[in-house]
């Protein structure tokens, strides 16, 4: 059973799946490559893909209606995908393309009334101490000129 059958619709969609598969480029297999690819940027693809007959019939519906709704569409990436890890090349380009799908997706919906507008939010993670904190946006990234001007709403 999918969402829109148990719940009628939808109207927020957020993408927060991930994980890193660490290695230099040289010895990065295309396995990684591709899982990387596929859980980063594959999946929230097609889980968007299915939302947009969806979307589009719904916001024609509620015209013709006089209903104003807005949906809402959060992807979730990381510092890495902008500033980029030594060891992570895969990672980094996969959450990049979080960063462009978003982009794209928001020129595309904002007729639809999807908006917000879409975030794509990029927490870094830093130790503080003994206990590791996410900290979003202005955290400092060993080795980025960039990083001054990341804020979480920034995509």
């Amino acid at each position: 059973m999918s969402a829109l059958d148990r719940f009628g619709g939808t109207d927020i969609i957020v993408y927060n799946a991930g994980y890193s598969w660490d290695g230099v480029m040289h010895k990065t297999s295309d396995k990684q490559w591709a899982a990387m690819l596929d859980v980063h940027l594959t999946a929230p693809f097609r889980i968007l893909r299915a939302a947009a007959d969806f979307v589009r019939s719904a916001t024609q519906r509620e015209a013709e209606q006089g209903a104003l709704v807005h949906r809402k569409v959060v992807n979730i990436s990381s510092i890495s995908g902008v500033c980029a890890n030594a060891g992570q090349v895969n990672h980094a380009a996969a959450k990049a393309g979080i960063v462009g799908i978003t982009r794209a997706l928001a020129k595309e919906w904002g007729r639809y009334r999807v908006n917000g507008p879409l975030r794509c939010l990029r927490p870094h993670r830093y130790a503080a101490g003994p206990a590791a904190q996410w900290r979003y946006g202005l955290a400092r990234h060993a080795g980025c000129r960039d990083c001054d001007r990341h804020s979480p709403r920034d995509a």
